[in-house]
């Protein structure tokens, strides 16, 4: 056993966030970690790699444990590599090299030292250290950086590519447990393919707070944060999905079958103390029983929790007529995206027209690009990342609103429909909303989009994508990555578009948001033209795929 959380207690502030629950990690397990957007799931992460000891509890981890975690800023020496910045966080591959290279001409017959240079020969070996410095070179690669960018200053690359460059050190780490959060957002589709490859192949074990379904599809068993428990499920994505239909059939059975037996015991103890006043025996029979009573409603009570219910669609809809009524009435809130705001104008109209375009900024990232929208089609735009994609939404965003391009067409064009209305979802939200309150930011969403706004028209959007009452004041930057995606989605849907371009909208959205919001494209009567690397969510959406 690597690691073993006990967790009686654990509170942000004046929030419950987990209670009396217990986390084991395995040798060589890859166990992915989900949870409802703020329910404490990065919480768990920081107390368990030892960053957030404030919690009542213990964590007992196997002696000499080597853990990483991707939480955790790790700082490069100055001027240093991005080669040499992976490097200095393999395990003790810089001692071992020392030794293998300067050992030979000074060992002599020091049997010490011939002791440590035949163990730091097996040790090389036995961590794949003998080509590691190519493998490095092909995973950074993989995800994008340049040869120039990988032989440069490490402090030079963007935020993201720093982020590549961390869980490529963690690949190679060989530590005995990673612990990862969110590791694909921003990937594309050829850097997200070698992530999974790796992660079913690595021997380290892993924890991996992930909603990329293709990431969920490749562990060996799923945690979910519900309820401030961990409920466990063997197996992945597509055994979680069955184990939790049968898991929630069971739990809403179990909480109606409490209720029930409250109520008897509630009418039995109404009984019992009238006939204990009746009662002219002494002792008095019905004491006991009235105390007995008291105290089986006592435990009862401890025990009735209403549980947080979520059941994908497709088993759902593979419920009993029963289960299905039991399901509606005690289903997890969800975000709602209302049908009024599904429905738009127009038919069969062409909103969007790219004929041979090559678009760039010194010179084109792409050309000779072809390909139309019209009303009510979906359209995907797949390519890696640099390719272009965010440009061309940008230049289209931009020609649709009669403003000056920050990219250049070098050939070509986009024509736009002067009946075009295009509500965007991009990766990050929109900077101008960041020292707003939620409540002002929504305030202004609805504002910029003609339509009036008051208190009552902010309370139930506020309901509606999920946020209490009291979120209102929080400002926007203080917001979780998933709820900052919620205000999005109010965002894009704010002045009834007839084109919803989206960017990664999966990234920061928890499993059953994004089915609804996959659910909700089924029903957009407008057009979709959407970047994503998810497939589950492609296969939702579907549509012509663009290659760029």
């Amino acid at each position: 056993m690597l690691i073993t959380a006990h967790i009686e207690e654990k509170t942000a502030g004046p929030k419950l966030l987990i209670k009396n629950t217990e986390l084991k990690l395995q040798e060589n397990e890859k166990v992915g970690f989900i949870g409802r957007n703020g329910v404490g799931k990065t919480t768990l992460l920081r107390i368990i790699d030892g960053a957030d000891p404030d919690f009542i509890g213990t964590i007992e981890r196997r002696p000499n444990l080597v853990m990483i975690t991707t939480d955790q800023e790790q700082a490069a020496r100055p001027g240093v590599s991005v080669l040499d910045y992976v490097l200095d966080g393999l395990r003790d591959y810089r001692q071992l090299t020392q030794i293998i290279d300067e050992y030979p001409d000074t060992m002599g017959e020091d049997l010490e030292k011939i002791s440590e240079y035949s163990d730091a020969l097996e040790r090389y070996s036995q961590y794949g250290y003998y080509h590691v410095v190519e493998q490095v070179r092909e995973s950074l690669r993989a995800y994008q950086l340049s040869d120039a960018q990988i032989d440069n200053d490490f402090s030079k690359l963007s935020g993201g590519q720093k982020r590549f460059a961390q869980l490529v050190q963690v690949e190679y780490s060989n530590a005995d447990l990673l612990i990862l959060d969110e590791p694909t957002n921003h990937m594309d589709y050829v850097a997200k393919g070698v992530f999974v490859e790796w992660l079913k192949n690595t021997q380290s074990g892993v924890l991996v707070i992930s909603h990329d379904r293709d990431v969920l599809s490749a562990v060996d068993r799923i945690v979910e944060l519900k309820d401030r428990q961990l409920h466990s499920f063997p197996g992945a994505y597509q055994e979680y999905l069955k184990q939790n239909a049968t898991s929630n059939v069971s739990a809403m059975h179990q909480y109606e079958v409490t209720l029930k037996t409250l109520e008897n015991r509630r009418e039995a103890l109404k009984l019992a103390e009238l006939k204990k006043l009746r009662s002219k025996q002494s002792p008095n029979p019905f004491v006991p029983l009235v105390r007995r009573l008291q105290k089986e409603i006592e435990e009862l009570d401890s025990q009735l929790v209403k549980p947080t219910i979520w059941i994908d669609q497709t088993s759902s809809a593979q419920l009993k007529r029963g289960q299905a009524e039991q399901y509606q009435k005690y289903k997890a809130k969800n975000i709602r995206i209302k049908d009024k705001d599904l429905q738009v104008d127009g038919h069969a109209q062409q909103l969007i027209a790219v004929e041979s375009l090559s678009l760039g900024y010194n010179m084109p990232l792409f050309s000779d690009v072809s390909f139309s929208v019209r009303a009510g089609e979906r359209v995907q735009i797949v390519g890696r990342n640099g390719a272009g994609k965010t440009t061309f939404v940008e230049a289209t965003c931009a020609t649709a609103s009669g403003l000056k391009l920050t990219s250049t067409i070098f050939g070509g064009l986009i024509d736009c429909s002067p009946q075009l209305v295009i509500g965007r979802y991009e990766q990050e939200i929109d900077s101008a909303y960041l020292d707003m309150t939620l409540g002002q930011a929504i305030a202004e969403i609805y504002r910029s989009s003609g339509q009036a706004v008051n208190h009552e028209v902010i309370t139930q959007t506020l309901i509606e994508y999920l946020f209490e009452r009291s979120d209102s004041e929080v400002p926007i930057r203080q917001l979780s990555g998933g709820q900052k995606a919620r205000v999005q989605l109010i965002a894009m849907l704010a002045h009834r578009p007839n084109l919803l371009i989206l960017d990664e909208p999966t990234n920061h959205l928890d499993l059953p948001s994004i089915e609804e919001l996959e659910t909700a494209l089924k029903k957009y009567s407008g057009a979709v033209l959407y970047i994503s690397h998810d497939s589950y969510f492609a296969q939702a959406v579907g549509g012509e795929i663009i290659q760029i």
